[in-house]
């Protein structure tokens, strides 16, 4: 409740400002009436008539074309053209309850209606698309982070699971039986675990080449075919096989293009 509050507070400073503004300069014939009566008159008629403004242009998104030509002005200047209707009627309904005169013809005031809601509805849309156009930005940056986070996450849970004295660059992944066999540029050691768990967590570390192997990306050095088979060199000059089943992702990695 409190945050839906908070929300609305936010959204009413803009339209309040205006109304200030309007009240100020006092259009509609409004100028010659007392300071307060037009701050009676054109803050809850600016406040009305900007949500009943905002209703209509989402319903414009949700209904016009997404092609349509320069969108950012014809989009609000459509959207003032179906709204202004009830808001000359908001106008006269405020008018009449705060006893404002507004000393022109239904007409004249629907057209200073019309150009009124018209300029806060463009700059108020291009604001609105700016502003969605930030938060997305700061959604998707901030979806990258807990992805990467997560990353990390994994990798490190993998690590944990090696020994303290392997602790160091690791060069691939092999399976023995039910075991897995861990070799780093510090030696190799054996544990526990699923070749498919241990290559979920170090994610984009490196590739599973082979269903007996999973190499580390910067462990590759090279790669050389075999009749009609590969094998990837690695840097301490050990080869792994590749797996025809996972040859296409080894290739599509730039692999085998190594020297």
């Amino acid at each position: 409740m409190r945050e839906r509050l908070g929300q609305i507070v936010r959204w009413s400073v803009l339209p309040l400002l205006v109304g200030l503004v309007l009240a100020g300069l006092g259009p509609f014939g409004s100028y010659s009436s007392p300071f307060w009566r037009r701050l009676l008159f054109w803050i809850p008629v600016v406040w009305v008539n900007w949500a009943l403004a905002e209703a209509t242009l989402r319903q414009a998104l949700r209904h016009l074309p997404q092609r349509l030509p320069m969108r950012t002005l014809t989009l609000p200047l459509l959207a003032s053209l179906l709204v202004s209707p009830l808001a000359l009627a908001v106008v006269f309904g405020v008018a009449a309850v705060v006893g404002q005169p507004l000393g022109a013809s239904v007409w004249q005031v629907y057209w200073q209606v019309l150009l009124v809601t018209a300029a806060a509805a463009v700059p108020a849309y291009a604001w609105s698309v700016a502003r969605s156009n930030r938060a997305a930005a700061a959604l998707d940056q901030m979806v990258d982070s807990v992805l990467a986070e997560a990353a990390r996450e994994r990798e490190a849970g993998f690590e944990r699971r090696w020994p303290i004295r392997l602790q160091g660059r690791l060069l691939f992944l092999e399976m023995e039986d039910h075991y897995l066999r861990i070799h780093t540029d510090r030696g190799s050691d054996v544990i526990l675990c699923r070749m498919e768990d241990a290559a979920h967590e170090l994610g984009a570390r490196g590739l599973r080449v082979h269903r007996s192997y999973w190499v580390a990306a910067d462990a590759v050095a090279g790669a050389r075919r075999h009749g009609q088979t590969w094998r990837l060199r690695l840097i301490d000059g050990r080869e792994v096989p590749v797996g025809r089943t996972y040859r296409a992702a080894v290739k599509d990695a730039g692999w085998l293009q190594r020297s």
